[in-house]
């Protein structure tokens, strides 16, 4: 199996920290992107969904064979742009620029990563 390359192994990490610190404290993480209802259960319930979901992509990049990885590439930046859509359909006034922004940065960064996979695994060729 062909490792993966710095970019891979830095957006997974990445995930899988995030995906850790949303699991571990949503509190915190509900206060970073300005959800509403921090401290309610269900709010809690709902941002530890999402860190579990970020650690599972996060390992998935890790550890799958080569030519698995960009199909978790690409179901993380589908699933980044589903939330940055969620967000903006949630109608919460004053709340959006944060969470769309981590959002659609992260899913830009996967996007990009993904495009310097495929440049690389062509140049190798």
């Amino acid at each position: 199996m062909k490792a993966p390359g710095k970019l891979v192994v830095t957006l997974a990490a990445l995930r899988v920290a995030v995906g850790a610190a949303a699991y571990l404290a949503p509190q915190l993480n509900d206060n970073a992107v300005g959800a509403p209802e921090v401290g309610e259960p269900g709010q809690a319930v709902s941002t530890r969904f999402f860190g579990a979901r970020d650690i599972a992509y996060g390992l998935g990049v890790l550890l799958a064979p080569a030519q698995a990885r960009k199909l978790w590439l690409k179901v993380g930046i589908a699933t980044d742009a589903a939330d940055a859509l969620a967000v903006y359909l949630s109608g919460v006034p004053g709340r959006k620029a944060a969470p769309m922004a981590i959002a659609l940065g992260v899913g830009a960064l996967g996007a990009g990563v993904l495009v310097h996979e495929n440049r690389s695994a062509r140049t190798r060729s």
